[in-house]
């Protein structure tokens, strides 16, 4: 589970680390910043979807000889469109 520290409330996102994978996490250390890239996966099942975020690389952030990507500036990510959170509300 990877906690985002954006906007007033915290998220939890949960990724998953399968079959050989699993390896991937051996070396981190709880509260370490790391990059995950990740699949999206989704499926039905009974009338509800699920969706799973299937890792396939994890990186910590500032590590030796790691590079940023074309994409990878630093900079935060923008909020996603529809979660603005009002003063007065709790995210659930």
């Amino acid at each position: 589970v990877l906690t985002i520290e954006s906007g007033r409330f915290p998220q939890d996102i949960k990724f998953e680390c399968v079959k050989d994978k699993v390896g991937l996490v051996s070396d981190l250390k709880p509260g370490q910043a790391v990059k995950v890239s990740f699949d999206l996966r989704g499926r039905e099942w009974k009338e509800s979807y699920f969706v799973n975020l299937n890792a396939w690389k994890i990186e910590p952030v500032g590590a030796p000889g790691a590079k940023a990507g074309p994409d990878d500036d630093g900079a935060p990510l923008p909020e996603a469109p529809g979660e603005t959170v009002q003063d007065d509300e709790v995210p659930f």
